[in-house]
């Protein structure tokens, strides 16, 4: 009986040696991963003796009780490479946060939360990547000290109105989805923009987006948009506005990298300048071109059903595949973004 018991503590601690181990050591995450530890679980009192900074542990503190998450959820990564990939198929808490070599904080991630107090964020001001989505943010504020800041995604929260962001002008990719925004404002200044994705909002009206002008991907669809000037677009490789009330697009003609159309459910008939983009390769207009969307409806006009077909057949004459299948999805090579 004594034996078995040694065998037992033995085991014990083994198991307690891997662990540590593990968590301890940021530089082998595969280890960790194929014997399904987790890489770090920070408990309060470690976060000073492993891999974060100290001046960084007040920050991370205050996010960690916002988000009503306690300390021992939080995640810490010893790559910012893991921001994009590998929380997808290993990454299980709503707080991670992602380092450098030199241990900065360089990536966040908070989603799936109550976190609403961006001003908590003002003191990591090493951060380039934030994913703050699905929270209850209403504001956009305390983003100003974020000089290096390149990705932002505030999708699915409650922001009514772009302030805040005006000074980003490092920034590259803003995701602002599914949020209570009605108009764009303060947009024009940031310089470095490339993506900019506004889908499920409720802005209407006529919308341009000069100062705009590294911009290459502009999505836009599930607002109700009237009309698009695009003045200033010359980067623009990929437009996504279908579901609006979209009648009229100006100033097409100069988006000479165009690849990618997507219009689909609008009541546009003919674009001003569109035989003149060579590079367009897909159209999303399907066969009800004739129809538009407002509020939670679906409506057809089959009184202009012959344009809709003149209109289908001039992107068929500059062999432009026309897509009218609303779920068929073609993605555009890197090529054609560079």
């Amino acid at each position: 009986m004594k034996e078995v018991n040694n065998t037992i503590l033995l085991v014990i601690l083994l198991a307690i040696t891997l662990v540590m181990s593990c968590s301890n050591n940021l530089n082998n995450p595969e280890e960790c991963r194929e014997k399904d530890i987790p890489i770090l679980n920070c408990e309060a009192k470690d976060i000073p003796i492993l891999a974060c900074k100290e001046k960084d542990v007040p920050a991370l503190r205050s996010i960690a009780l916002n988000a009503e998450i306690p300390l021992n959820k939080l995640m810490i990564y010893d790559s910012a490479e893991f921001f994009y990939n590998f929380h997808k198929d290993y990454g299980v808490a709503k707080v991670e946060i992602f380092l450098n070599n030199n241990t900065d904080i360089v990536a966040l991630r908070v989603r799936d939360t109550r976190f609403n107090n961006l001003k908590l964020l003002s003191t990591l001001t090493e951060l380039e990547r934030i994913d703050l989505s699905n929270n209850k943010i209403s504001k956009i504020e305390g983003l100003d000290n974020l000089h290096k800041l390149e990705n932002l995604d505030l999708s699915d929260n409650e922001i009514a109105e772009l302030n805040g962001i005006k000074n980003l002008n490092t920034l590259k990719a803003l995701y602002i989805k599914e949020n209570n925004i009605t108009k764009l404002d303060n947009l024009k200044n940031l310089h470095s923009l490339e993506n900019l994705y506004l889908a499920s909002n409720k802005i209407s009206g006529l919308v341009n987006f000069r100062g705009l002008n590294k911009l290459k991907v502009l999505s836009l669809s599930n607002n109700k948009i009237d009309v698009i000037d695009l003045s200033g677009l010359k980067n623009l490789r990929v437009i996504r506005a279908r579901y609006n009330n979209i009648s009229e697009i100006r100033n097409i003609k100069t988006l000479s990298k165009l690849a990618s159309l997507d219009i689909y459910g609008n009541p546009i008939y003919d674009i001003e300048g569109i035989e003149n983009l060579k590079k367009l390769k897909f159209v999303y207009i399907g066969g009800n071109i004739g129809s538009y969307y407002r509020g939670d409806r679906h409506y057809f006009d089959n009184n202009n059903r012959d344009k809709a077909d003149l209109f289908i057949e001039k992107f068929k004459k500059m062999k432009a595949e026309v897509i009218t299948a609303p779920d068929v999805m073609v993605f555009l090579d890197k090529d054609d973004f560079k």
